[in-house]
């Protein structure tokens, strides 16, 4: 008898507090150390810690314990796939799909997950707003619908997503620092400051979130403000039309600046001959530019090296490929 452990420790994987998880899933096994459901909240609780030999280990005993347990096979593709492996990844969703061939949707949303972490970013989003209606009341849908928009540069969607799940997922570091970014492009600095600092209140080890204190000071001054309200008018865009109309409209405001600078020269018959008001304002038009460029494509991708995870080597395969 697990006790409502094994319960408790489900809704703390929910509220993505994954320690929390560990330890009802500890105290159930304390109670049966064969205790199937147990052992399945401790690979998920493991690996999403990183843990990722405890969770081999203990999904392995999962499978010798009930060979056809669904969750087992699941456990091996989201092991697999949290590790950054693309050929194990691969083999243990081409596995499950030959073991269980009923199991239609748990296929679908393996390769949702696949192609997040690997593939065609569109085709996750799809693949995810389809099994969101029919799950509306899932959360886990939800938050990587939410993240696969913010990977797509379609911010203010994501927020839409994200915020639905925040209350229920209030100690999920990847939700509140996507959630912190979208409130920075949003002139919402004080919030994002907040969002990002209790992202890292969770995760201390990861790299320090410091582009939201530099960058809302960086916005202060003209032409940076100029271009945060850019890539707002972008991320709007974005929002409305999909995430390429946010594309178009970042190349428009490059080739915009493209023929200032040489609208300029022409007027002066040459860079050099350009008056110093004309400078000033096409150098003004630059830094506006970039830095609507860089927040859109660049600023608010937080890398630690020591918590990415090691992909195979060799060619990147996709999920077409079966």
């Amino acid at each position: 008898m697990s006790d409502g452990f094994v319960e408790a420790g489900w809704a703390m994987v929910q509220a993505a507090n994954y320690p929390a998880a560990e330890k009802y899933a500890k105290q159930a096994l304390e109670n049966d150390p064969n205790d199937v459901d147990a052992l399945s909240l401790l690979v998920r609780a493991s690996y999403l810690q990183y843990d990722f030999q405890r969770a081999i280990e203990t999904n392995e005993q999962l499978l010798r314990l009930n060979p056809r347990d669904v969750q087992g096979h699941l456990n091996r593709a989201h092991i697999a796939m949290h590790r950054g492996h693309y050929d194990d990844s691969k083999a243990a969703i081409a596995d499950f799909e030959r073991t269980f061939p009923e199991q239609f949707e748990l296929s679908q949303s393996l390769k949702a997950f696949w192609e997040l972490q690997f593939g065609n970013i569109n085709k996750s989003i799809k693949a995810l707003r389809r099994l969101r209606a029919d799950h509306p009341d899932d959360t886990v849908y939800q938050k990587y619908l939410g993240l696969a928009e913010y990977e797509a540069r379609n911010p203010f969607k994501a927020s839409e997503s994200l915020g639905q799940v925040l209350g229920a997922n209030a100690n999920d570091d990847d939700i509140l620092e996507a959630l912190a970014f979208i409130r920075f492009r949003q002139f919402a600095f004080s919030e994002a400051r907040f969002l990002a600092d209790s992202a890292r209140k969770i995760t201390p080890e990861k790299t320090p979130l410091r582009w939201v204190d530099w960058g809302r000071w960086l916005v202060m001054i003209p032409p940076f403000f100029v271009g945060h309200i850019q890539q707002w008018i972008s991320a709007k865009v974005a929002q409305m039309t999909g995430p390429v109309g946010g594309h178009i409209i970042n190349a428009g405001w490059l080739i915009a600046t493209i023929g200032g600078i040489l609208k300029a020269a022409e007027m002066n018959q040459s860079l050099a001959g350009i008056d110093p008001w004309q400078s000033w304002l096409v150098l003004g038009f630059v830094f506006s530019t970039g830095w609507a460029l860089a927040v859109h494509y660049a600023i608010g991708e937080e890398w630690n090296p020591d918590l990415v995870p090691r992909r195979d080597s060799g060619k990147k395969v996709k999920l077409d490929d079966y």
